[in-house]
């Protein structure tokens, strides 16, 4: 899967994050972290940490005996994280790391890691495959390799939205589901032997058309050539209802070797 414009953008990631926040009902990060099982004094490696949302809850968790690894193909996203992680005075066991997914060991050598985790990111990898083997390989023995991404039916209320605007919208579809199903029985089960999955649901509450636009607009869902015809139809909406509830559906997926 390739990236989409707004993978790298960490602008329109913040946006997000930050609307997210605001609105949601549920922590993705504490149900990551409880479902990692990331506990004091790991040693961790963040695929695809984006502008660091994880990663620093990570840090705090682990304290200043464990060491976590921050990887993105953005410097700008970890340019952020850089900043925040001086901030909050964190700087100590978080090292940022600037590859793909598929360059690990150019970056990481002789290194073992207590937990790997990647969230909504695994699926960019071209080399799938390898990538696994490379994770199951410099995961300790007793490590746990977790990651999540998309269900089914995430963001279904918004895709619903754009669909009404355009019945021929491609964008309405979810092909990340496909790729994390992909991950799992053609590569994760070659190299881990045992895998549980979880599920996450967070609605969020947007409670004007200007929240709902601005998340879209930051999302790969956005379709530039439907603005106008989604701000008249938010905005319509809004002046019937009192909130627009999009939720945020998840799947995890825990592996180990043993």
């Amino acid at each position: 899967m390739s990236l989409g414009s707004y993978d790298t953008d960490s602008s329109a990631l913040q946006k997000r994050i930050s609307l997210q926040s605001e609105g949601g009902k549920n922590d993705l990060n504490s149900w990551i972290l409880k479902n990692a099982e990331i506990e004091a004094r790991n040693k961790v490696l963040d695929l695809g940490c984006g502008t660091g949302e994880q990663s620093l809850r990570i840090s705090k968790t682990i304290g200043k005996d464990g060491k976590l690894y921050s990887l993105d193909i953005s410097q700008e996203s970890l340019d952020f994280l850089n900043e925040n992680k001086k901030k909050y005075n964190l700087h100590h066991n978080i090292e940022t790391v600037l590859s793909d997914f598929d360059n690990i060991p150019e970056y990481i050598t002789n290194f073992k890691f207590d937990r790997v985790v990647s969230s909504y990111s695994l699926y960019y990898s071209k080399n799938p495959s390898i990538l696994m083997e490379t994770i199951s390989k410099i995961l300790s023995k007793d490590g746990i390799f977790f990651f999540c991404g998309p269900s089914n039916s995430n963001n279904q209320e918004v895709r619903d939205f754009i669909k009404s605007l355009d019945s021929n919208s491609i964008k309405a579809e979810n092909k990340s589901v496909k790729i994390i199903d992909y991950f799992i029985e053609k590569h994760a089960r070659n190299y881990f032997k045992k895998i549980e999955s979880f599920s996450f649901d967070n609605p969020i509450i947007f409670k004007n058309a200007k929240n709902l636009y601005d998340w879209w607009s930051s999302h790969n869902l956005f379709e530039p050539h439907l603005k106008e015809k989604f701000l008249i139809k938010a905005n319509n909406y809004f002046t019937k209802n009192k909130f627009f509830c999009n939720t945020k559906k998840v799947r995890g997926f825990k592996l180990q070797k043993k």
